[in-house]
């Protein structure tokens, strides 16, 4: 089935909508904010790939996202956002524009037409009966920003600092303020709003308004004076889009539809500003919105936005293979260029990743249960993929204490492999199968594999998920390709595919894709072992004290945990022979090895589970 995503991108929140080509509506759900300003490009796509998780792991990947999001009002920003959604979100077509013209054109879309709009800041913008649009104010708080919850907030605070320091008329606002953000004291306002953050600070206009409707003059005067400003602006854009009939005039955001005074005020003014025009609510708005500008497959004429269509011959070949789009390449660099390119796309990241948390945590959750019941973890890859598979296992045992046989690292060619290229080993798609039936014991249904391939397509990884699926374990594809969410290979396999994009040496997979993917599997690894009982207070208390190193690692985790000196936390650590918990247990509890051990034992194995501060392993699986 095709189908869309419409976002609706705000300063303090994200609307998101399910459509299908046919425009009706399968789902709706909201999300934290996705400022393209505050966020960055990528950080903004990552979080709208966020929103949209679960849609993708459900239907796959969307034919067409719309997005209209805060922030995005420059056609080089909606360049830079489209090109990332349309990565993380394997779709056909994306288009970006801002998030203040979408209700407008949807809602009038042959008429002149003015839109003031009142949320945590505010905006106007108009349009003419042919299309042509014109913005007013929407320039930020440091411009004014006025008739939004952040002008309204700020005034207030500004009016009870001169209120305080008798410079102004006594009202209850000062108090209030205080109340609403826990400070105890006025002289503390200028510490909180400084730590504040933009929507923190239009939080308190609710304050000034609940004020006002009790009867407070300062706050009523201070509504007023706001509404009166937005109205002007109105008024302005009115004047501008004007031609033989008065404009259709619309007002919405929370602050305005929520804060009766406020509107009331509003709408009054316009009226006496520009006669015959009264302001009133759209029928269409939000994530509806969006979707409704762009449901013929293009603009509205006159609108501003980006449309990002992926090349036909991309698909043919995954992201990781493509060539990255830099006005100069690598070999056109000096030194400082080189590192200046490297460290801007690995900055892009730690977004990227964040976009596939919600995967990435079921893994976390599979992995765990497996642990928890004498399962196993087990990556399986080739070339770069299965040197960081088995990396990342073998890191497992000195830091956590666990078994190597409970977190096992496969790689095409075997351990020859790790040194040396072997020529086609990631071929052979039996080969995975093979690998995983000479385990001992073999992959069963208490265990977790995790296939790890950048492209997505390799087979020996292919082969590892599909004998994984045939025996019951859980499987999961760790790659860097958006495109095998599609894969009928991959039914009833979980895909984290990390965006990562083209690499700045072409098909150089150890660089972006590499890190990414290094990031992801120290996740799961340390959140899987984490759960099932191997971590206590953030601290590896099932590390062994094999060296000197690890030794002193041990006394001081111990002397941590039971604020013991380190010598006596040596000593009781040999009483427990190098055994952490067991130690912990002796000098808390006051018990003997043998008591602790036993303690221990009966508590399933986990320290936090001894000492009475949690449930110790998952009780089941967690899909």
């Amino acid at each position: 089935m095709a189908f869309w995503i419409a976002f609706d991108g705000g300063a303090t929140r994200t609307r998101a909508g399910l459509y299908d080509e046919h425009g009706h509506l399968l789902d709706e759900t909201t999300g934290p904010a996705s400022h393209a300003l505050h966020l960055g490009a990528a950080g903004c796509a990552a979080q709208l790939a966020e929103i949209a998780a679960p849609w993708i792991d459900k239907h796959g990947a969307p034919e067409t996202v719309a997005a209209g999001v805060a922030g995005c009002a420059t056609p080089h920003v909606r360049d830079a956002v489209a090109r990332e959604l349309a990565a993380r979100l394997d779709a056909e077509v994306v288009f970006v524009f801002d998030d203040v013209r979408p209700t407008l054109y949807a809602s009038a879309r042959n008429r002149a037409a003015v839109a003031a709009i009142s949320g945590t800041g505010s905006s106007v913008v108009g349009k003419t009966a042919d299309g042509r649009s014109v913005l007013v104010g929407a320039r930020g708080a440091v411009f004014g920003d006025p008739g939004g919850a952040y002008g309204v907030a700020e005034t207030a605070l500004r009016r009870a600092a001169l209120s305080v320091d008798g410079l102004a008329d006594d009202g209850r606002l000062a108090d209030d303020l205080v109340r609403a953000t826990g400070v105890t004291d006025f002289a503390e306002m200028p510490a909180w709003s400084a730590a504040a953050s933009k929507g923190q600070v239009a939080d308190l206009a609710r304050v000034v308004a609940d004020a006002a409707d009790a009867g407070d003059r300062v706050a009523q005067e201070i509504l007023r004076d706001q509404a009166r400003q937005l109205a002007e602006q109105t008024a302005v854009a009115i004047e501008r889009v004007q031609d033989d009939a008065p404009p259709h005039v619309y007002y919405l955001g929370g602050f305005i539809e929520q804060v009766a005074t406020f509107r009331d005020a509003f709408v009054r003014f316009v009226a006496e500003r520009a006669p015959g025009c009264l302001p009133e609510p759209p029928a269409c708005r939000g994530h509806q919105a969006v979707f409704e500008v762009v449901r013929g497959g293009r603009f509205p004429d006159g609108f501003p936005g980006t449309r990002f269509k992926r090349e036909a011959a991309s698909p043919a070949l995954p992201p990781t293979e493509q060539r990255l789009a830099v006005d100069r390449t690598l070999d056109a660099r000096d030194a400082a260029g080189i590192v200046t390119l490297m460290n801007e796309e690995d900055a892009k990241l730690a977004g990227i990743v964040r976009a596939e948390a919600s995967r990435i945590a079921r893994v976390v959750d599979w992995a765990a249960a497996s642990l928890s019941r004498n399962g196993r973890l087990v990556y399986a890859g080739a070339g770069t993929s299965g040197r960081l598979g088995v990396l990342d296992a073998s890191e497992c045992p000195p830091t956590f204490g666990v078994d190597p046989s409970r977190v096992v690292g496969l790689i095409a060619g075997g351990d020859y492999a790790l040194r040396h290229s072997v020529e086609g080993a990631e071929d052979d798609a039996d080969q995975g199968a093979r690998d995983l039936q000479t385990l001992d014991p073999p992959l069963g249904p208490d265990d977790t594999l995790v296939g790890i391939a950048a492209s997505g397509t390799t087979p020996y990884v292919l082969g590892a998920l599909a004998h994984a699926r045939s025996v019951g374990a859980r499987a999961a594809l760790l790659c860097c390709n958006p495109a095998c969410r599609r894969d009928p290979r991959l039914v009833d396999t979980l895909v984290i595919a990390l965006a990562t994009g083209p690499e700045v040496l072409t098909g150089s997979t150890r660089l972006k894709a590499g890190t990414a993917t290094k990031m992801a599997l120290n996740m799961i690894s340390t959140g899987a072992l984490t759960l099932a009982g191997y971590v206590y207070q953030g601290l590896m208390v099932e590390v062994r004290p094999v060296n000197a190193k690890l030794r002193r690692r041990a006394i001081r985790i111990l002397a941590a945990l039971t604020e013991l000196d380190e010598p006596d936390a040596e000593r009781f650590l040999d009483q427990a022979d190098g055994h952490i918990p067991v130690a912990a247990l002796m000098a808390k509890r006051g018990l003997t090895a043998r008591q602790a051990r036993q303690i221990l034992s009966d508590s399933g194995g986990t320290l936090r589970s001894a000492l009475g501060g949690g449930t110790g392993p998952p009780a089941k699986e967690q899909v």
